[in-house]
């Protein structure tokens, strides 16, 4: 979806979908699980749009102890409030912090053996084992709040990944589109994601991307087999039918003779 491919690295700040779109139990919202955040498709004054859900405000424990930094330190800056510091905010400038992962709401704290920082979206962490220029990311929310929240396992079946030859695989396929809503004879971008149960991205999957024109007919695309990523995009025109009408997109990726599905769809409007 456009909110996704928005990002200068999607995976980066939202990783991998681990859930397919679906409506929230609870909000009846429609909802799409990625491993670090929640998408939500809300109603908007010009439509639907696309925002981030606000995990990091849903999972801040307020007993987590603070970090002793120096709120006069040259290397910070406050926002909204709470100083950002350091690698923190190098990171929150580099990366449009506060378009994805919103104003800061709380202080650097020391919560389950690592440095992190809560922001409305999201929550930064320190990993001093990892190689420098990547020692800050994202933590997992979107999993984690998923587990607490619903744990519905059917909908994410992990699974174990070795790669052996002869063992199943287990392809998981989603779908998005570049824009939930646009007019007619528009460019509209399909992209497929093709992972294993354990996220890890299937690269050379064969991608088959069918789509339900509302007259009736139906459109079969080969776009370019998944790369590195695991990923495979498509772009078509959005054909020169009535507002109000739904196109359906419908996925089958094949990998080692294994086959995944999935589904998506836009709405075209004026």
């Amino acid at each position: 979806m456009d909110f996704y491919l928005s990002a200068d690295d999607p995976l980066l700040l939202f990783g991998y979908p681990i859930t397919d779109e679906f409506e929230h139990p609870i909000t009846h919202v429609r909802v799409q699980y990625f491993q670090k955040v929640r998408l939500d498709l809300v109603q908007g004054g010009s439509g639907e749009i696309v925002q981030l859900a606000p995990l990091g405000e849903d999972l801040l424990d307020d007993q987590a102890p603070l970090l002793d930094i120096p709120s006069t330190s040259p290397a910070c800056r406050e926002i909204d409030e709470f100083p950002v510091c350091y690698a923190f905010l190098q990171f929150y400038d580099d990366n449009n912090g506060m378009r994805y992962l919103g104003a800061p709401i709380s202080a650097a704290l020391v919560y389950e053996g690592r440095i992190i920082q809560n922001f409305q979206y999201a929550r930064l962490e320190w990993r001093p084992e990892k190689p420098s220029g990547q020692r800050v990311g994202l933590t997992d929310l979107g999993r984690i709040h998923y587990d607490r929240t619903l744990g519905d396992t059917s909908r994410l079946r992990p699974q174990e990944s070795d790669h052996i030859p002869g063992r199943m695989v287990n392809p998981r396929a989603f779908a998005f589109v570049s824009r939930p809503i646009l007019p007619a004879n528009s460019q509209q971008t399909i992209s497929v994601i093709v992972m294993d149960p354990s996220l890890t991205p299937l690269s050379g999957a064969l991608v088959k991307v069918e789509i339900l024109w509302p007259d009736g007919t139906t459109g079969i695309y080969r776009p370019s087999d998944t790369n590195a990523d695991g990923i495979s995009q498509l772009n078509i025109n959005s054909g020169d039918f009535k507002a109000n009408q739904i196109v359906r997109i419908n996925v089958t990726a094949q990998y080692n003779g294994e086959t995944a599905t999935a589904s998506t769809w836009f709405r075209l409007w004026w």
